[in-house]
């Protein structure tokens, strides 16, 4: 089964709204007509002007007579899971659906920084599901030292987690959902984990879903790493049968390594 390579930039909280366009107009001169598609996950501010931006482009090649394949798209940070109500600052999910198509939940710095339960995680699953924003789920290990990250991952708790979070979910299409395993220690720290032991991670993850959805959904699904991943280290992660694509924090935001790190593949 062939998946399409996914590469997610989370940009967190960086970028005013003229620098994400200064950036937008460089990668995607950068990275050309790759194959692999391309979530820019923005802060909220800044999905309406990279939206324009997207679709200006796309027009002007068509205008052309040129043929687009529009693989750069949009993503959120988060979403708050209800529709609307009495919820100062906080971001329905039919708002974020208006601006962008995909949404990350569950991030391990949301659940130090911000304390979201399981619970939290799978509400906004089923919120960001429910409106049809594909949801990029974020499971983590939480491990203190870098010699942790190949020898004292927990399956078991990794298999709990993922249930509390798709419990009552039906997914019709492996596409609806993507998964990025991102080790804690691994996150902004430049510890990144060994590709083989990560393979062997995204592989029971893979496992757990043919048990939880079927084969179809565990063949299609699209598998992330995540975790100082920068150019030099990318093509080990990528090589590997089971793992579909990065989800990329701080190297994100130079447009000239993010590129490099897509010209992997």
């Amino acid at each position: 089964m062939t998946r399409k390579k996914l590469f997610v930039a989370n940009w967190k909280m960086h970028f005013t709204v003229v620098k994400a366009i200064q950036f937008l107009q460089k990668f995607r001169e950068q990275v050309g007509n790759s194959s692999a598609e391309i979530v820019l996950c923005t802060p909220f501010t800044a999905l309406s002007a990279l939206r324009y931006e997207i679709n200006k482009k796309v027009k002007a090649t068509r205008e052309k007579g040129e043929f687009s394949m529009q693989h750069i798209r949009l993503g959120a940070q988060n979403l708050y899971p209800k529709t609307e109500g009495a919820y100062t600052g906080e971001i329905s999910p039919m708002m974020v659906k208006e601006l962008a198509d995909y949404v990350l939940i569950g991030h391990s710095e949301r659940r130090k920084l911000f304390h979201e339960t399981d619970a939290v995680i799978h509400d906004k699953l089923v919120a960001a599901h429910t409106v049809g924003l594909i949801p990029i789920l974020c499971l983590c290990a939480v491990v203190s030292q870098k010699k942790e990250l190949v020898n004292a991952f927990t399956e078991h708790k990794l298999e709990i987690q993922l249930k509390s979070f798709v419990t009552g979910l039906h997914f019709d299409a492996g596409q609806q959902l993507v998964i990025a395993y991102e080790p804690v220690a691994s996150i902004g720290t430049g510890n990144a984990a060994d590709p083989n032991e990560i393979q062997r991670i995204i592989h029971f993850i893979r496992r757990q879903l043919d048990q939880q959805f079927g084969s179809k959904i565990a063949a299609t699904t699209r598998l992330l790493y995540g975790g100082s991943v920068i150019s030099k280290n990318a093509k080990l992660y990528i090589d590997q049968p089971d793992i579909d694509g990065l989800l990329v924090g701080s190297a994100s935001l130079d447009a000239d390594e993010f590129a490099r790190i897509i010209q992997v593949q």
